[in-house]
């Protein structure tokens, strides 16, 4: 009898150049900051840009992470968060980006990508 010990089903389909492509942009719309996942897409982008432009000196704001957890931020705070977000959002767009070139690269090459490499974790 066959064992399926290691069993790996993600590691047995091979992805196309468009799989890859919409994994890299899935990847390139969270930030962490400060050890939480925050969405991070352009709708993110401009609703922070907006709630900061409005807030006053002495306003808190309450925000979502990715996972649905509420984090308070006071006026000083939701700026500071603003700036490292942005940060964190280029150098996961540019660390995407070469990820997302190296596997289409393979592809070309004709060796296989797997759906496990397409996974979340992979592109940190």
């Amino acid at each position: 009898m066959t064992s399926l010990v290691g069993y790996d089903p993600l590691q047995l389909k091979c992805v196309t150049k468009e799989q890859i492509t919409a994994a890299k942009e899935a990847a390139e719309n969270v930030v962490v900051v400060n050890g939480k996942p925050f969405q991070y897409d352009a709708d993110s982008r401009a609703r922070i840009s907006s709630v900061l432009a409005s807030m006053d000196y002495d306003d808190t704001v309450s925000w979502r992470t990715k996972d649905n957890e509420s984090v308070e931020f006071t006026n000083e705070e939701f700026a500071l968060f603003s700036a490292e977000a942005k940060r964190a959002h280029g150098l996961k767009v540019r660390s995407v980006f070469e990820r997302a070139n190296e596997l289409k690269g393979r592809l070309e090459a004709g060796i296989k990508v797997t759906e496990r490499e397409l996974l979340i974790g992979a592109w940190q």
